[in-house]
C-alpha cells in the first residue's frame, strides 16, 4: 500500500481511538482535525487514480461531517469511534483483493533505462480503418541497459496521461470496469528515463508485440529484466487493434472496435471463421483436423484478424530496420550498441502469433518467444519455422469451440513439418499449469482471491509471473547469446508447473501420410 494511502487509514483509526479513550472535550476536535487531514490526504491519493482509496475518501468525508456535528451538538463519542473504526476497516478491502503493486526488482548486473519514440512509416497509408491518405505511426517503448552511474526520474507504469487513455481503454475492451486499471499510474518501477546507455558491449535486441486491445507496459516486468541482463527490449504498440494510444505529439488514435454501431467487423467474415474455427479446432482427429485446415486458413485470411497480422508483422519489422538504419536522434546511442545480428521477436496472445511469423519473414532472427499465441500465418502450418521458437500456453483454451483433448492443440500444426514434430530440441512446447491467459502479463500481481483465480492464475501471483519470464530470460540467454543447455533446463526442473505438449499423435499420424521427406536427424532432449 502506497505511504499516502496508509497515512489516510493511520489517521482514521487514530482519531478513532482518540475520540473513544480521551475523556476530555478536546477529543472532539482532534477528531474532527484528523478526519480532515484524512481527507485531504485521501483527496491526494485519489488525484493518483488510486480508485482503491475512494472508500476510505468516502469514510474521511462522513467522519468529519460527523466530527463537526459533534462539536457543536453530540456526544456520541463510542458510537461514532466505533462507526469510523468499522468502516475504516471495511474501507481496507479494495487494497486485500485489488492491491496496488511493485514490479519485481530487475536481477540483472545493469540498471535499466526507458524512452518512448514514435515512428511514421510513410509507406503504408489507410493502415487499420483509418483514411486512405493516414500514414502508420508505431509507438514504441525501449528499455535497455543503462551505465551504473545513470541518474534521472524514474518512469512511472503508466502516466496520468496513459492511464486515463490506455489503461482505461483496455478495461473496457476486456469487459472490466473502467476503473479498474487506473491505478497502474501508482505501480512501482524501476527504469530511468533517458538514462545513459550502458558502453562496453553490443546488446542483442528482443522486439516484443502486446495482446489484441492492449498496450506496450503490459509485460514491463518482463522488459526490465531483460535490460538489466544486457537486452535492448522494444515494446511495440499496434494503433487500432490495441487500447487507445496517444501518440508524442498528443494525438489519440483509438480502438477500432469490431461489433457496435461503429464496428468495423464485416459479419459474414464472421461467420466464416467462426465455422471454420469450428471445423478445424473442434475436429476429432487428425484427418478432419488437417482437412479443415485449408477452409480455415482461407477463412483467416479474409477476417480481420489475417489483415491484423499483416499489419502488425509488417509493424515490427519495419521498428527493427528503422532502428537499425535510421534510428531517430533521441535513440541514436542506444542503438549505437545493438548488436542487429542477434534480434529476436516476442509477444503475448496475437502478439506472439506476430512474432513467429515475423521471425520467420527476418534473416536476422535468432529466436522466437510465443506465449499463448495461436497461429494465424498460413504458412507456417505443416512448416519448420527456421530459428528457435520458445511456446508456452496456458490453461485457457484459445476458442470455446476448442475440442477438449490434452494431446490436441491447434499450434502442434505449425512451426514444424508434422511427421517431424517434436525432433528439433530448439523449438519448446509447454503449456503452464495453473495459469490463464491474461495471467501471462503484470496484471497477475494486481489481483487476490476469487478474482485472481477466475481471470489470471490459481498460483500465487509473484510465481505466476516468475514462471513466465524465468524462462523466457532462459531461452533467449541460451539461443540468443549462447548460454549453455544447463541453463534453461535448470530453469525448467524449477518449474513443474510447465508440462510439455504432448505432439506423439500428430507425429505418428503424419508420417504416415504419402510424400513425405525423412526428418533431420532427432536433436537431443532439452528436458
Amino acid at each position: 500500500m502506497p505511504l499516502l494511502d496508509m497515512i489516510v487509514f493511520a489517521l482514521l483509526f487514530l482519531s478513532a481511538v482518540l475520540l473513544s479513550c480521551w475523556h476530555d472535550p478536546r477529543s472532539k476536535r482532534a477528531f474532527l482535525c484528523g478526519s480532515f487531514t484524512a481527507l485531504v490526504v485521501a483527496a491526494i491519493a485519489a488525484w493518483s487514480l488510486r480508485w482503491q482509496i475512494v472508500p476510505a475518501l468516502v469514510v474521511s468525508a462522513v467522519s468529519t461531517g460527523l466530527g463537526a456535528w459533534m462539536v457543536w451538538h453530540a456526544e456520541r463519542r463510542r458510537l461514532v469511534a466505533a462507526s469510523t473504526a468499522g468502516l475504516t476497516l471495511v474501507a481496507v478491502v479494495p487494497y486485500v483483493f485489488f492491491p496496488i503493486f511493485d514490479l519485481p526488482a530487475p536481477d540483472g548486473p545493469f540498471r535499466v533505462g526507458i524512452q518512448n519514440i514514435d515512428l511514421r512509416d510513410t509507406s503504408r497509408r489507410g493502415v487499420s480503418y483509418l483514411g486512405p491518405d493516414v500514414q502508420r505511426d508505431i509507438p514504441l517503448t525501449i528499455w535497455y541497459p543503462a551505465s551504473a552511474d545513470a541518474k534521472g526520474k524514474i518512469r512511472p507504469y503508466l502516466t496520468r496521461r496513459e492511464a486515463l487513455d490506455e489503461a482505461v481503454s483496455v478495461a473496457t475492451l476486456w469487459g472490466f470496469p473502467a476503473y479498474r486499471f487506473l491505478s497502474l499510474h501508482s505501480t512501482g518501477t524501476h527504469a530511468i528515463e533517458d538514462a545513459d546507455v550502458a558502453q562496453g558491449h553490443k546488446f542483442p535486441i528482443v522486439v516484443f508485440s502486446h495482446g489484441y486491445w492492449s498496450f506496450r507496459a503490459q509485460n514491463s516486468a518482463l522488459m526490465e529484466r531483460l535490460a538489466s541482463h544486457g537486452y535492448i527490449a522494444v515494446s511495440v504498440a499496434h494503433p487500432r487493434d490495441s487500447a487507445d494510444v496517444r501518440l508524442q505529439d498528443g494525438t489519440l488514435i483509438t480502438s477500432a472496435l469490431h461489433t457496435g454501431p461503429e464496428g468495423v467487423g464485416d459479419p459474414a467474415a464472421d461467420r466464416k471463421w467462426d465455422a471454420a474455427t469450428s471445423a478445424f479446432m473442434g475436429g476429432e482427429s487428425h484427418e478432419k483436423r488437417i482437412a479443415a485446415l485449408p477452409s480455415y486458413k482461407a477463412a483467416v485470411s479474409g477476417h480481420r484478424l489475417g489483415r491484423s497480422l499483416t499489419v502488425w508483422r509488417d509493424d515490427v519489422l519495419f521498428a527493427s530496420r528503422t532502428l537499425r538504419d535510421r534510428p531517430p536522434p533521441a535513440v541514436q546511442g542506444i542503438m549505437a550498441v545493438a548488436d542487429f545480428s542477434r534480434i529476436a521477436y516476442a509477444g503475448m496472445s496475437f502478439g506472439g502469433s506476430t512474432a513467429a511469423s515475423a521471425c520467420d519473414a527476418d534473416p536476422d532472427c535468432v529466436a522466437a518467444v510465443d506465449l499463448d499465441g495461436e497461429n494465424f500465418d498460413g504458412a507456417q502450418f505443416d512448416r519448420a519455422l527456421r530459428a528457435p521458437l520458445l511456446l508456452i500456453l496456458t490453461d485457457q483454451p484459445f476458442s470455446d469451440k476448442q475440442r477438449s483433448d490434452r494431446t490436441f492443440n491447434p499450434t502442434d500444426y505449425a512451426w514444424e513439418n508434422w511427421h517431424c514434430v517434436g525432433d528439433r530440441e530448439d523449438i519448446l512446447r509447454l503449456r503452464a499449469r495453473g495459469i490463464l491467459h491474461m495471467g501471462l502479463t503484470d496484471f497477475v500481481l494486481g489481483a487476490r482471491g476469487p478474482y485472481k483465480s477466475k481471470h489470471f492464475t490459481s498460483l500465487d501471483g509473484e510465481r505466476a509471473l516468475a514462471i513466465i519470464n524465468d524462462t523466457t530470460l532462459a531461452f533467449l540467454n541460451q539461443y540468443v547469446r549462447g548460454f549453455r543447455p544447463a541453463g534453461l533446463k535448470s530453469t525448467l526442473e524449477n518449474y513443474p508447473e510447465l508440462q510439455r505438449l504432448d505432439t506423439a499423435s500428430l507425429r505418428a499420424y503424419a508420417q504416415e501420410l504419402p510424400g513425405r521427406a525423412p526428418c533431420l536427424e532427432r536433436a537431443g532432449e532439452t528436458r
